[in-house]
């Protein structure tokens, strides 16, 4: 059988190594050493090899990946089966923890159930007990209620039984006296008397009748007397009351007008204030600007300007604290004032508070009395009482009226007098500083003037009349503050004047 053509030299080779190895050596064709095709051959060979060689290669790797995956997933386990470990143990414990709590917390349950039932109980048992306690509280307050109202009316019944235990040793004494009288005119009195005993007796029954008329008078007379002392009680209380509202009243404006005149005497001082503090503006305006021309005019000032620049200042820091002080004196004199009105506003409503008391207590005591001795006896002590309340009330009123506007027109007049001295004392230097800035300075003051004098002169001038001109200014702009102050102020007097009037018209 013949062997198939192969197209390459390989081909043919490893047919006849085949063939070589079956033992058909007669059908083996022997090659010939071809030089391509044995270099073909060759490359084959090396292509086969570095196949084989890169394959092995690639093996290896992938061996020696397989074993560091092998070595990681083999720490991994020892971490997982030790994780795992800590875990079942944590579980254990955790469970053993948890039925240890479960017990703890059963048993502490059990405890305080039975501790709050123990409370329970003896909570019950106190509400009980307290219970028992209230109810014999409310039976022992309304046995002692009870017991004050029989103490009352035994009380009342012994006065009773006592005044006619009086009225009766007294029908005893008199009837002991009379019995002893009758027996001693039934000794002196004999037989011959008759005519004289009948006598008697007519003159004694006349007299018993008269005196049983003069009863009846009486008896009337005292039956009409409660009503016509209670009239007069009221008309005198009626009267008391309406004597007292007009004095309140008299009050009540005599404050409104202390309060009145200390709001003007408190606007006049703010536009005092107000006038010094422009005047020290104005003064200080013009201090420095009279400084800066002599300064810039001449070299070296005169003494006398010196002096009396000094002493403008000086009196100016003297201005100063005296406008200080007279602003803290007004603000404490009207503190004042302000607690003196609400004091003798707040005496006047205690006033008029104790008289409706009075009266509401001289109403009940008039109601509750029945005897006529003891309605003339309330009458003439409730009169007496009104009357010294009333007495009081007003001397206590005048009095604290009086200090009132006493010490507020005196600190009013002394703020005033110490404003007029400054505000002298400043005009003074003012004049002064005007005289020796406006004459020459110099001995030769009979020369002619010269033309810089002259000028200075009429610069002079002219600011004085323009601080003339700012002051009027400033004294207009005063007036109308002042008004719209005064406006003002009797507005917020006006509130609470109705305001004291309505207590009183309720009283």
């Amino acid at each position: 059988m013949a062997a198939p053509p192969s197209g390459s030299y390989y081909n043919e080779y490893m047919r006849a190594n085949a063939l070589l190895k079956h033992g058909h050596e007669q059908h083996a064709r022997r090659l010939l050493t071809d030089r391509g095709a044995y270099i073909s051959f060759l490359e084959v060979q090396l292509e086969r090899v570095s196949a084989a060689c890169l394959a092995a290669q690639s093996f290896e790797q992938r061996v020696a990946a397989l074993e560091t995956a092998r070595a990681v997933q083999e720490t991994q386990l020892a971490a997982l089966s030790s994780v795992a470990r800590l875990s079942q143990e944590f579980a254990e414990q955790s469970a053993e923890q948890t039925q240890r709590d479960v017990r703890a917390l059963d048993e502490r349950s059990a405890e305080w159930t039975e501790k709050l039932s123990r409370e329970v109980r003896e909570q019950h048992a106190r509400a009980d007990a307290a219970d028992a306690q209230l109810r014999r509280c409310e039976d022992a307050v309304q046995q002692l209620a009870e017991r004050d109202a029989v103490a009352q009316e035994l009380d009342d019944l012994r006065a009773l039984v006592f005044a006619l235990e009086t009225r009766l040793e007294g029908m005893q004494s008199s009837s002991v006296d009379t019995d002893k009288h009758l027996a001693f005119l039934k000794d002196l009195v004999t037989d011959r008397f008759d005519k004289e005993l009948e006598i008697v007796r007519t003159s004694v029954s006349e007299k018993c009748f008269t005196m049983e008329g003069k009863l009846k008078r009486l008896r009337e007379e005292l039956q009409s007397l409660p009503q016509e002392l209670e009239t007069s009680w009221r008309a005198d209380l009626a009267r008391v009351q309406s004597a007292q509202d007009e004095r309140a009243c008299a009050l009540r404006d005599e404050v409104e007008r202390t309060s009145e005149q200390q709001a003007r005497d408190q606007s006049e001082t703010k536009g005092l204030l107000r006038k010094c503090l422009d005047t020290q503006h104005l003064l200080s305006a013009s201090v420095v600007a009279i400084q800066n021309e002599v300064d810039e005019q001449t070299q070296s000032a005169s003494p006398v300007v010196s002096s009396a620049i000094d002493g403008l200042r000086e009196n100016q820091y003297k201005l100063k604290d005296a406008l200080r002080l007279l602003q803290t004196c007004a603000q404490q004199a009207q503190q004042e004032s302000r607690d003196r009105c609400r004091e003798l506003a707040e005496r006047q409503h205690a006033a008029e508070d104790a008289l409706a008391r009075l009266a509401e207590e001289s109403q009940g005591q008039a109601d509750e009395l029945a005897s006529v001795d003891a309605i003339s006896v309330a009458r003439t002590r409730t009169l007496v009482t009104l009357g010294e309340v009333e007495q009081k009330l007003r001397h206590d009123a005048d009095s604290v009226a009086e200090h009132a506007v006493r010490s507020v027109r005196v600190e009013s007049e002394s703020h005033f007098k110490q404003i007029m001295e400054f505000t002298s004392a400043m005009e003074n230097r003012l004049r002064i500083l005007e005289r020796g800035f406006l004459r020459p300075t110099t001995p030769d003051h009979h020369a002619r003037p010269s033309p810089e004098h002259a000028r200075r002169e009429a610069m002079l001038q002219n600011r004085i009349l323009e601080l003339e001109e700012r002051l009027h200014r400033k004294a207009q702009s005063e007036e109308e503050h002042r008004a719209l102050f005064a406006s003002q102020r009797k507005s917020e007097l006006q509130p609470p004047s109705s305001s004291s009037v309505a207590p009183s018209s309720q009283g």
